[in-house]
């Protein structure tokens, strides 16, 4: 059965969002036409298997047919097929496989970035170095190298991971 707008009472709802805080699922159904009043953006949605259809892309996804998370035990193949990852884990797993993928999806609006939970201790501590290197910067551009030598002591011995090392 066809949802209603929940806006507009009228057209048929085309647009569904899902918010999901503190294990509460909130839903909004609306046309596009509310959606588009609203401030959401509308991009139609690229069938997953055509991004896999060409010959070069079929070859890569051999390549990485047989790789598999360690984690959540899923691999290159089921991704393919069902178009949603395991875990957070996935991501770096799959990561040769999901870079042009993503290019691809996301080429109209830069690099993608993605999302993170937020009160992880891991998050914690890179944003904690993240904050540390800002002063650090702040503090050589103003020249105040015993604040900066103290900054740079201080993230030497934090506990480094390796996404941070490519920043």
């Amino acid at each position: 059965m066809q949802k209603i707008c929940e806006i507009c009472k009228k057209a048929a709802a085309t647009v569904h969002l899902t918010d999901i805080k503190n294990n509460v699922t909130k839903e909004l159904h609306m046309c596009e036409e509310c959606a588009t009043e609203k401030g959401i953006s509308i991009n139609k949605s690229i069938p997953l298997e055509s991004l896999f259809a060409d010959t070069k892309k079929k070859k890569a996804n051999e390549k990485h047919a047989k790789i598999i998370c360690e984690h959540c035990g899923m691999s290159w193949s089921e991704f393919r097929e069902n178009g949603r990852l395991g875990c957070a884990h996935d991501y770096r797993v799959f990561r040769k496989g999901l870079e042009p993928l993503l290019n691809e999806v996301h080429a109209s609006r830069g690099q993608h970035t993605g999302k993170s939970p937020e009160n992880t201790p891991e998050n914690r501590i890179l944003k904690e170095i993240q904050e540390i290197k800002r002063k650090l910067r702040e503090a050589v551009a103003r020249e105040d190298y015993e604040v900066a030598a103290e900054l740079r002591d201080q993230l030497s011995s934090m506990p480094q991971s390796s996404e941070e090392e490519d920043n």
